[in-house]
């Protein structure tokens, strides 16, 4: 049985770019473990693409940020979201209708991914950002204080070798990781 993950955030933040980049250096990392890619759409724009780690195969799903909780209605019970957030933008509308329609749809843990932040000249600004992000999710009903934050950019993840060795795709991995251990107890 795989782990459900939702990969969601707002309009232009990097949803599909990420999920591309993780799919691209799982299948590259562990060839043994990852066939082709399995993608399909439902004809709504939703993608569901399958992967694995040595602890997990994942199955997920990549939708627009428009309509969230009706694509979460639709879809087998999520285990995690990914919450995707554009560094050089902060949390905006999108982020929140994200987190309430991952909320309202009972999807027990957030992972988080700083995505573009090769645009973000200051590494204060995204600790900042990280801040700001772990109170919204506080104040939406998660536990802001506990979950993994990821920062990287997924686009130099996908001019990587894929390896979990090459820097550029060093945040896929961490990103991997975090979902590894955000998985609920009892999911396989």
């Amino acid at each position: 049985m795989a782990v459900n993950i939702y990969t969601t955030g707002g309009a232009g933040d990097g949803k599909t770019t990420l999920s591309a980049a993780f799919m691209f250096c799982l299948g590259s990392e562990y060839p043994n473990l990852n066939g082709s890619p399995v993608a399909g759409a439902d004809g709504s724009g939703v993608a569901r693409e399958s992967c694995a780690t040595p602890a997990h195969r994942y199955a997920m799903t990549d939708a627009p940020a428009s309509g969230c909780a009706a694509m979460l209605a639709s879809s087998p019970k999520m285990d995690v979201a990914l919450l995707v957030v554009a560094a050089n933008e902060g949390p905006q509308k999108g982020t929140v209708a994200a987190i309430d329609g991952a909320k309202a749809a009972g999807v027990p843990g957030i992972v988080v991914y700083f995505s573009k932040c090769d645009l973000v000249p200051d590494e204060e600004l995204l600790e900042l950002l990280e801040l700001e992000i772990r109170e919204l999710l506080s104040s939406r009903g998660y536990s802001g204080d506990d979950l993994s934050v990821v920062s990287g950019n997924a686009k130099d993840a996908l001019t990587s070798s894929g390896s979990r060795t090459d820097k550029k795709a060093a945040s896929i991995f961490a990103l991997a990781d975090a979902i590894d251990k955000a998985v609920p107890a009892g999911v396989t």
